[in-house]
This record gives C-alpha cells, sequence and structure tokens, in this order.
C-alpha cells in the first residue's frame, strides 16, 4: 500500500543540465540523490567544514552553486569544476571513483548507460582523456575528497546516486525529427532521469528538484504520460513554481520545479556540475581529435558564434573525419 511510503521523504535529488543552447558538442543532464536525515535540512550549512556556495580567498573548500559560477575556461575554473564533480562522485554510496573520461561517460546505470554503438559514432569520444583530473593536482582532489567524506558522515547524509548523461549530437538530431521540438527532446531526457530515481528510491519517498524546462509551466500532464501507471497529484501549480506528487503503492516521488533551481536546492547545484563536468571533458576530447586531423584549429567551445568560426576553419579536418555533418552539428 501507499501508506507504508514514507510521508517524509529519505532522499532528496536534484537535476539539471548543461549544452542545451550550443551547436556543437553533446547536451549533458545531471543528476545528485542524497539520502538526509531531515528533508528540510540544510545541506550547505550540514556540510559547510567542506563546501562553500561561493569562491573565498583564501578558502579550499569545495564550491556547490551552479556550474556558471563554478567553471569558467581557466586553470582555476577549471580546478574548482574538477574538484567539486569529482569528490561527489567519489563520494557515492556503492560506487568506484571516476578516474578516466571513459568512465566519467560510462557512469549511468541502467535505463541510463550510455549505448556503446551510439558513441562509436562519433568517434572523438576515442579521444576522452585516459587520466582525470585534467587540471586537478591529485593530491589535492584526495583532500578535498577525504573532507566531504567526513562532513557527509558527520551530517548522516550519503550521496547515494549521482551522474551525468551524455547525448552527443547525432542522437539529439535524431531525437529532433522523432519530437519536432527541442523542448520535448530534453523532456525525454529529464523523465529517464525521473524514472531512473523513481526505480532506486521511490519505496523511501524521493524528493526531486527540477529547474524549470524552457517556458513550460505546468507538468501535470507531461507527468502523467511519462508515468502512466501512477496517480499523479497537483499539489499546487503558479507562474513561478509547482509541485506534484506521484503515487503507487509502496512508491512515492515528489517533483518541486522552480526557475533558477540551483539557487534554491543543493541537489541540483550539485547536479550543475556533473553535467558541466561531463559536457567540457567531451569537448576537450572533441577538440584533441579534430586537432590531430588538422594541426593548429584552434579549439571551440561548441557556442553559436564560435561554433560557427570553428565551422569555417575546420574543413580540412571534417574531410579527413569523414563524419557525416549529422553527427557534428545539431540540427535545433
Amino acid at each position: 500500500m501507499t501508506d507504508a511510503v514514507p510521508d517524509v521523504p529519505e532522499v532528496v535529488a536534484g537535476i539539471d543540465e548543461a549544452g542545451l543552447g550550443p551547436m556543437l558538442g553533446p547536451f549533458a543532464l545531471g543528476w545528485c540523490a542524497l539520502r538526509v536525515p531531515d528533508p528540510k535540512l540544510d545541506l550547505m550549512e550540514a556540510l559547510a567544514p567542506a563546501v562553500m556556495a561561493k569562491a573565498k580567498r583564501g578558502d579550499t573548500r569545495l564550491i556547490v552553486a551552479d556550474s556558471k559560477e563554478v567553471f569558467d575556461r581557466s586553470p582555476r575554473g577549471w580546478s574548482r569544476l574538477e574538484a567539486t564533480a569529482l569528490s561527489f562522485l567519489a563520494c557515492r554510496q556503492d560506487a568506484a571513483p571516476i578516474t578516466t573520461g571513459r568512465q566519467l561517460i560510462e557512469a549511468p546505470t541502467g535505463r541510463l548507460a550510455p549505448d556503446a554503438a551510439r558513441l562509436a559514432e562519433h568517434p572523438w569520444f576515442e579521444a576522452l582523456p585516459e587520466s582525470l583530473p585534467l587540471h586537478l593536482p591529485l593530491d589535492e582532489l584526495a583532500t578535498h575528497t577525504a573532507s566531504l567524506r567526513a562532513a557527509l558522515e558527520a551530517a548522516d547524509v550519503q550521496v547515494v546516486d549521482g551522474a551525468a548523461r551524455l547525448a552527443p549530437a547525432g542522437e539529439l538530431n535524431e531525437s529532433f525529427r522523432w519530437t519536432d521540438s527541442k523542448g520535448r527532446t530534453v523532456w525525454t531526457y529529464v523523465a529517464d532521469v525521473l524514472e531512473h530515481l523513481w526505480e532506486r528510491f521511490g519505496d523511501r519517498h524521493v524528493h526531486v528538484h527540477l529547474d524549470r524546462q524552457g517556458g513550460r509551466t505546468y507538468y501535470g500532464e507531461l507527468l502523467q504520460e511519462s508515468f502512466p501507471m501512477s496517480t499523479v497529484r497537483t499539489k499546487f501549480e503558479s507562474k513561478e513554481e509547482a509541485e506534484y506528487q506521484l503515487d503507487l503503492p509502496g512508491r512515492r516521488m515528489t517533483l518541486r520545479i522552480t526557475p533558477r533551481a540551483e539557487n534554491e536546492s543543493f541537489a541540483v547545484a550539485v547536479a550543475s556540475c556533473f553535467a558541466k563536468y561531463g559536457r567540457e571533458v567531451s569537448m576537450e576530447a572533441f577538440n584533441d581529435w579534430f586537432g590531430a586531423l588538422q594541426p593548429g584549429l584552434k579549439p571551440t567551445a561548441g557556442y553559436v558564434t564560435d561554433a560557427r568560426r570553428w565551422l569555417s576553419e575546420a574543413g580540412p579536418a571534417l574531410s579527413r573525419a569523414d563524419v557525416p555533418m549529422e553527427r557534428i552539428v545539431r540540427q535545433r
């Protein structure tokens, strides 16, 4: 019976994306789930010995915030992002630390596991780094990870799940043709993560926080479509936020959707860093692979203006690559 599920969530989770707007490179969707003694626990405060919300001069704690605030393309920005992403990934319950680029993109399990054949259609994944971190010294990562583990244990909090699901351009374009909508395509990936969290933690009542999806305000119909066997109840809806409860005998999920969720939810902020790190490591591989085909080719971050510059300069590399453009350039 549904009554067997705790009324109060035992697991809090967050989902966030990186790379929705670029023309080149993968879309990345990150998630993080934490078992907590109290869903109202202020995780930033509880884990304060190891984390902080903003960088402070002389303070070496991990920064947990929207990845746009954590990362820039400087060695310091890379080190900050790697410290946060790899430390939290290393603290996942029953999961090995991530030490290679291949492990990073293969970290999702079950329905979210990457398709090896699909990745093989995008040969630059062969250039994923053989060793991580890329910029942060290993001893510093070990110190951060040990500090985070100690803070988690002291607060009686566990990182029970988390990773980033990468969707390369060819996969996105195929989905765009099927959905005829960028928003619907993104929702298919979000729904897969929601179903993953539902299957893993629904029996403990999982509370998921999600950033608003584009201009969409109401999600009840989408949730009923994605969870057809469940009862979907709208707890409240407004132009600013919405909350829903999904129930099946023995399972419950509460879903909260707000703009700028990474500023409100610790789990969303960690998920944002997972997604950003997965995308940036994959873009390093993209640039290394094409750079080997055309020495001197200036790297790209994949965003529209610079992607057009890169495409105009990368003719020799694109010719040697012999990869269909629909696997390189997104159609939306």
